[in-house]
Order: C-alpha cells, then sequence, then structure tokens
C-alpha cells in the first residue's frame, strides 16, 4: 500500500510574508542606519572585521572628493590610507610620508592610543577618533578642531608672552637698581671724602669732588626721567599731538641742538637734505625731535674722537620720508643686535667713561612706532652704525623733492 504524503502548502504564503516583512523591516533599519550616519556633521567612515570600507557619509565624501573611488565598499583600509596620503588635496604636505602611513596604520590597529590631531592640506586642523564595534570592526569620525587648536595656539602665545614680560620687567628692575646705585655710590662717596676732610681738603680736591658730585648727580637725574619716560610709554599715558607737519624745521633745530656737544667731543656733525621742500608728514613734533636728538647724541658719544656724524634725508617715490643718523664709530657687535633697543643696553659700554643711560633707543624706538612709524638700524664692525627713522608722507599727492 503505497503511502500519501502530503504537503502542507498552506504555509508556503505565510513564509513569504514572513520573508517579506522581514524585508521591509531590514529595509528601513537600513534607512535609519542611513539617515543617523548622514545627520553626523563630521566625517563618518565604517570599516567592518575585515577592515574593509561598509559605508561614509556625505560630509566624509564632500572631505575626499579626489579619492571618491576608494570609498566604495570592500575596499581596505590600506588601500583606502595610502590614497588620502597621496592626494595633495586632502593631507598635508608635511604628513605625506612613508613613516607618517606606517604610523597612522599602527594607529588604527590601536584605537586605545586615543584620538590624534593632523593638519590637512587646506591648513585645517584635523582630529581622528577611532572606535572599535562590536563585531570587531572600526568607526572613524574626522572633526574640524581649528578653531580649537588656534584658540589654543593663542592661549600658548599669551603666556609665552606673559611670561617673556614677567623676565623682562625682573631684568629691567634688576638693571634699573645697579645703574641707580652706581651714581648714588658715587654721590654719597665724595660727599663723605668732603665731610671727613672739610677743612684739610685743598680747594681743587673739593672742586673736583663738588664736580663729581654734580656730574653723577644729572646722570642720575637723566636715568630717573629716561625710567619715568619709558614707563610712561609703557603704560600708554604718553599723549601724540600727531599733526601734518614740515620735517625741515625739525631737523634743523636737531642739528643746531648738537652742535656743542659734537664740537667737545671732537666730532663734526653735519646734515645731508636736499634741497627744496621735503614731503609734509604725520608726526608729533616734540616726539620726533626727541628721537632724532637721542639718534643725534648717541651717535657723538659712541663715536671715535676726530669722526663724522651725519643725518641724511631721502624722500622717494615710495611715499617714505627716509631720515637717518650716521656715525664712524666702532659699530655693533653680530651678537649684540638684538639687545639695541632694550632698556640699559650699553652694548659692550658699561665699564667705559661714556655717560649713557642705556634708556633712549628704547624710548625711541617706542615714541616711533606709537606714531605709526618704523625704525631700525645697520652697522658694520670697525666702521660705524646707521640709525633710520621712515616717516609715511601725510599725502600720497605730494611730491618728492629732487
Amino acid at each position: 500500500m503505497r503511502r500519501v504524503i502530503k504537503s502542507d502548502v498552506s504555509d508556503i504564503p505565510n513564509n513569504r510574508l514572513t520573508r517579506s516583512r522581514v524585508d521591509n523591516r531590514m529595509a528601513k533599519l537600513r534607512q535609519r542606519l542611513d539617515a543617523a550616519v548622514e545627520s553626523i556633521r563630521d566625517g563618518f567612515i565604517l570599516f567592518d572585521a575585515d577592515d574593509r570600507v561598509v559605508l561614509c557619509n556625505t560630509a566624509f565624501r564632500d572631505e575626499c572628493r579626489s579619492i571618491e573611488r576608494y570609498l566604495e565598499p570592500g575596499t581596505p583600509f590600506e588601500d583606502f590610507l595610502r590614497a588620502m596620503y597621496a592626494s595633495d588635496e586632502i593631507v598635508g604636505h608635511e604628513y605625506r610620508t612613508e613613516e607618517k602611513v606606517r604610523q597612522r596604520i599602527r594607529h588604527h590597529n590601536n584605537p586605545e592610543l586615543g584620538p590624534w590631531v593632523t593638519q590637512d592640506a587646506k591648513g585645517r586642523w584635523i582630529q581622528i577618533n577611532e572606535y572599535k564595534t562590536h563585531d570587531g570592526g572600526t568607526a572613524l569620525i574626522r572633526t574640524d578642531v581649528s578653531d580649537r587648536v588656534l584658540a589654543e595656539q593663542e592661549a600658548l602665545r599669551a603666556k609665552e608672552q606673559a611670561e617673556s614680560a614677567n623676565r623682562a620687567k625682573s631684568e629691567f628692575l634688576s638693571s634699573m637698581s645697579h645703574e641707580l646705585r652706581t651714581p648714588m655710590n658715587a654721590i654719597l662717596g665724595f660727599a663723605q671724602l668732603l665731610e671727613q676732610g672739610a677743612t684739610e681738603l685743598p680747594p681743587e680736591n673739593q672742586e673736583t669732588f663738588v664736580g663729581e658730585i654734580l656730574r653723577s648727580g644729572h646722570h642720575m637725574l637723566d636715568l630717573i626721567n629716561g625710567v619715568l619716560d619709558l614707563a610712561k610709554i609703557e603704560s600708554d599715558d604718553v599723549s601724540l599731538d600727531i599733526r601734518e607737519q614740515a620735517p625741515r624745521p625739525l631737523i634743523d633745530a636737531c642739528l643746531n641742538m648738537v652742535t656743542a656737544p659734537s664740537d667737545q667731543n671732537g666730532i663734526t656733525a653735519r646734515g645731508q637734505i636736499p634741497e627744496g621742500d621735503l614731503p609734509m608728514v604725520r608726526v608729533d613734533a616734540l616726539r620726533l625731535k626727541q628721537a632724532l636728538l637721542n639718534l643725534l647724541s648717541n651717535a657723538i658719544k659712541y663715536n671715535r674722537h676726530g669722526g663724522e656724524v651725519v643725518l641724511e634725508c631721502n624722500s622717494g617715490a615710495n611715499g617714505i620720508l627716509h631720515i637717518s643718523v650716521s656715525d664712524t664709530g666702532s659699530g655693533i657687535p653680530d651678537d649684540m643686535r638684538d639687545k639695541v633697543f632694550e632698556p640699559f643696553g650699553r652694548l659692550g659700554a658699561e665699564n667705559s667713561s661714556i655717560p649713557s643711560t642705556g634708556i633712549s633707543l628704547s624710548v625711541t624706538k617706542q615714541l616711533v612706532e606709537r606714531m605709526g612709524d618704523t625704525v631700525g638700524f645697520e652697522s658694520t664692525v670697525g666702521e660705524g652704525t646707521t640709525f633710520w627713522i621712515n616717516l609715511p608722507f601725510a599725502s600720497p599727492q605730494v611730491q618728492p623733492a629732487n
């Protein structure tokens, strides 16, 4: 007797219906996943347990358009990475080396190392975060952190500047106390000698001692005035009366004022100024004269006997009035050039007999720059030094003198 096998065909539609529901549910889950990935504002790419691309969002594709074909599912991570590091549109030039690629692979294989920051080809700072998924894959998020990095760099610069300012302040106070003590000790010393031998010292000795006291007193007064000027400038307590000025009368007045000290030191001081009217400049007349007198006085003090000081004035088509003061002194050594405009910087003349506070150049630089102008110098050891000030014309229509 044949056995009749009955098939339960009534289950077939139900199986098909179940598969259809599962497919629909999976499609909806995939849509939700895609929507979630697309909602991430940062670049996002996912690799499976075999280190192959699964998916990435539009933000990541927009950043990596030049290697778009390496973003397709199934691409091995190393192929994707090498394509990125070979693209001059994605990775900064200094990072595009084989060593950087190997470092990046090691980092990818060990996400425990945490996030790291690199600079892309556009100069932006990018933070890379990698996370291992539950199935052994890797999720990579690429975030633009330029604002944060720049803020950190600015904070670091501000900190370094503050520390530098504190060091400069300490050095300044130390130098100032030393500079003030020197003439004060001289004053007290000679005064004590006068007191002890008031009736025994010959008149010529008394006269010498009094002269030394007066010289030291004047030097101390110059120091105090210089420090006060510097303090006012640095505390922004200097009022400037900037207006259009004819420079020739100011220059002539400065040259006239240094005639006596230059003669006393055996120095020839002269001007070399073109004929005709010089272009008008916008300056504080008093402060410009102070700056020029400081340069002229230094050129006389640090010159050789029988030397020369020349104040030269040139105006060119670039709209700049160039005023220079040159001497024929010993020049400034290379290792002291960065100290020229520091307060109390005597540049090796600390132990000489030259009377100077070492503040005038610092004051000059700050005054000139407060007026919106520039100051600088050139020097050749054994030949001399030239300090210069550049003053923009008050009006671009003014033609320079011939």
